[in-house]
């Protein structure tokens, strides 16, 4: 299956009131007022803010997988047995939010839905440590 460009699903998540089928969450904007995202090899990740003021963060597909939601519903259901400190509960929604698209159809598309977690990435933990010569830390 084709699934949306990253473009598809930054105008959804930006009309956020009428795209998600049963979230009830605003994107948090950037200085140009686009939603905040980060993206990777086969999805994106949006952050985004509960009536609350909670701050969530849904990854929406770019790239069809195999399985996708076996494995999902499965790695939320192993998370959430395990208990683990150094995991955060996943919830797969299947078909969460309404994408137009010219690429794919316009449909509902799976997302993953978890908490936002403030913090650097591992790349940006590695490049602060190659800066700092920590070839200790490095290595461990």
């Amino acid at each position: 299956m084709t699934m949306p460009l990253i473009s598809d699903y930054k105008a959804a998540v930006a009309n956020a009131k009428v795209r998600f089928a049963t979230l009830n969450v605003l994107p948090e904007l950037d200085s140009r007022r686009h939603p905040v995202f980060m993206a990777g090899n086969f999805a994106c990740v949006f952050k985004v803010r509960e009536a609350g003021g909670v701050f969530l963060a849904v990854k929406c597909f770019t790239r069809d997988m195999p399985d996708l939601e076996r494995r999902y519903r499965a790695l939320a259901r192993y998370i959430k047995t395990a208990r683990s400190p150094y995991m955060v509960d996943i919830d797969y929604l299947p078909r969460e939010l309404y994408t137009s698209s010219a690429v794919a159809l316009s449909d509902d598309y799976p997302v993953l839905l978890m908490p936002w977690l403030q913090g650097s990435t591992i790349g940006g933990a590695v490049e602060t440590l190659c800066q700092r010569d920590k070839r200790g830390a490095l290595a461990a």
